[in-house]
């Protein structure tokens, strides 16, 4: 909140003082550093990435392919909606952390795993179909 509307400036915030900030609390050191520009940018690249996620859906002509990719979508939509609302106080924290930001571990790699496969299902939408009639 002291930070205003651009942050305290990367590096410059005091991020040592927030527990498990490496994991659970990503998002409070990136907003205290870049203020609330920061917040709209981090928060509106993971609707990007949701809303493509789902535009494969609806694009995807196999029934599976279509509900993975939704799946898929909605799976990083709420573990950002989880993770900001425990940071914000509003709901608990549950241990999920923010979509590719958290310090390693196996929840950076399965969130890495389901962008290859949301990447796999958008590019076989966008390929046409090369089956001979």
């Amino acid at each position: 909140a002291a930070a205003g509307p651009w942050g305290t400036g990367l590096g410059q915030g005091l991020a040592y003082r927030v527990p498990e900030v490496q994991s659970d609390f990503t998002f409070t050191a990136w907003v205290e550093e870049t203020g609330l520009v920061g917040c709209a940018v981090l928060l509106g690249t993971l609707l990007v990435l949701v809303g493509a996620g789902m535009g494969a859906a609806v694009r995807s002509r196999v029934p599976f392919q279509r509900l993975a990719a939704a799946g898929i979508a909605l799976l990083i939509a709420i573990q950002a909606v989880v993770i900001v609302a425990g940071n914000l106080g509003i709901a608990p924290l549950t241990g999920v952390t923010l979509p590719f930001t958290s310090y390693g571990g196996s929840g950076l790699l399965a969130n890495y795993l389901a962008l290859g496969l949301l990447l796999g299902i958008s590019h076989h939408a966008r390929t046409p179909d090369r089956r001979t009639p």
